[in-house]
């Protein structure tokens, strides 16, 4: 009884492959649309005629299987879903590399594939000549140095009416060169066709906006200017460093050819723009401290008009830890979606890589800082503001050994972002 299945089975399986092969055979050979295969952004668009009975596509790169298209359902009138299928006639190629792609495609009907097209092939090339993104980030430059001198009047100033109005053009100037930067990395994502934070120029570009939105955020949440000078010079320090570094827009290695790109990236490096605020107003917290210059900025609506040279020191340090606050959140996302990429691309959550390391070691000084708000008193820290100042810089300082020194001193599995 078991054999007469076995056997029923056997025919029925036969059946279904001659089936399937007799229509495969019926399949013509698929004929590219023309003006394709084409070029778009960084990605290769792939378009052909539909090939009547096809199921599906299959899309070969170099000889080698690239992608395959499946049935999609297509709604009929006054049905929700129709049983009809109608397979999409295209397809985009995001892994082709460059130099020269050969494409051929063949109709899938039945599980079996029929006659390949012709072939076409398409060149990608690294694009060296320079974009509008790149023009843009050369705008913003100037309107964020323009933005330092107007927020470094603004700290100089004393008629409060003049002192309001100068805020007011430092902070447009800040809001007007983060739109540039912000058009700039839309505009280079869309020409690469990913991510635009795989290389040191891009990143250093992500760190210059990540630096100027921070602190623009936490000075309409805080209303506090007087740290402004700080961050447009570390957003003009951060470009001007991005200058010396190729602008060529280069495909992804396949280990970084993921989703988690994007979200680890921009995550840890809001996390540093907001440690790089602190470092900026912890400094300058000292220098006002240690100098008695703080009166300076006596009659300054945002730090409290007519108040005391050590309220203003106080708002600057309220300023100073709200920004490690955000700045430790944002970091603690960073290296959890950096565990999960990597157990992704590696098969292991944690391998005590040296950027792994450094940025834990980060992440816990920062966590000292907060922290010891609240235990400081059994410690023996008597002037807790002075501490988190020195802390904080001290945080900012790792910072930048886990974001420049790692990559070029020591060698790990992240040595080449």
């Amino acid at each position: 009884m078991l054999s007469k299945k076995i056997s029923v089975l056997l025919l029925g399986l036969a059946i279904i492959a001659v089936a399937g092969l007799a229509q495969a055979q019926e399949l013509a050979a698929p004929n590219w649309e023309d003006d394709f295969p084409r070029l778009t952004g960084r990605t290769i668009r792939l378009k052909w005629e539909k090939v009547a009975g096809a199921e599906g596509y299959n899309i070969y790169r170099d000889g080698e299987l690239a992608g395959k298209t499946g049935k999609t359902e297509i709604p009929a009138e006054g049905e929700e879903v129709d049983t009809r299928y109608t397979p999409p006639a295209s397809y985009s190629d995001s892994g082709a590399q460059v130099g020269d792609n050969h494409y051929t495609i063949a109709a899938v009907a039945g599980g079996v594939e029929g006659p390949r097209s012709a072939e076409r092939s398409i060149t990608l090339e690294q694009m060296k000549a320079r974009t509008t993104s790149d023009l843009l980030v050369n705008l913003s430059f100037l309107v964020f140095l323009v933005a330092s001198l107007v927020y470094a009047a603004y700290n100089l100033l004393k008629k409060a009416d003049i002192k309001k109005n100068v805020g007011y053009a430092a902070s447009a100037l800040m809001l007007a060169g983060i739109l540039m930067m912000t058009v700039a990395i839309l505009l280079r994502w869309r020409d690469a066709g990913r991510a635009p934070f795989s290389n040191m120029y891009e990143s250093l570009i992500l760190f210059a906006w990540s630096i100027a939105l921070v602190y623009l955020v936490l000075e309409l949440v805080y209303k506090i200017r007087v740290a402004g000078v700080i961050a447009a010079v570390l957003a003009v320090v951060s470009i001007a460093a991005a200058s010396f570094f190729d602008t060529t827009i280069e495909a992804l290695m396949p280990a970084l050819q993921s989703n988690w790109l994007a979200w680890h990236v921009l995550t840890c490096f809001i996390g540093y723009a907001a440690f790089a605020v602190s470092a900026g107003a912890s400094l300058l917290y000292l220098y006002l401290k240690f100098t008695g210059k703080a009166s300076k900025l006596a009659g300054s609506k945002d730090a409290g008009a007519g108040t005391t040279s050590g309220e203003i020191l106080k708002a600057m340090q309220s300023f100073n830890y709200e920004a490690v606050r955000f700045g430790f959140l944002f970091l603690g996302v960073g290296i959890i979606t950096g565990a999960v990429w990597a157990n992704e691309a590696w098969g292991t959550y944690w391998s005590w890589d040296p950027k792994e390391t450094w940025s834990l070691i980060t992440w816990i000084i920062y966590a000292i800082l907060i922290h010891f708000k609240y235990v400081s008193g059994r410690f023996g820290v008597k002037d807790l503001n002075t501490f988190n100042a020195v802390c904080s810089i001290i945080g900012f300082i790792a910072v930048i050994f886990t974001y420049f020194g790692v990559n070029f001193v020591l060698s790990g599995l992240h040595s080449y972002a």
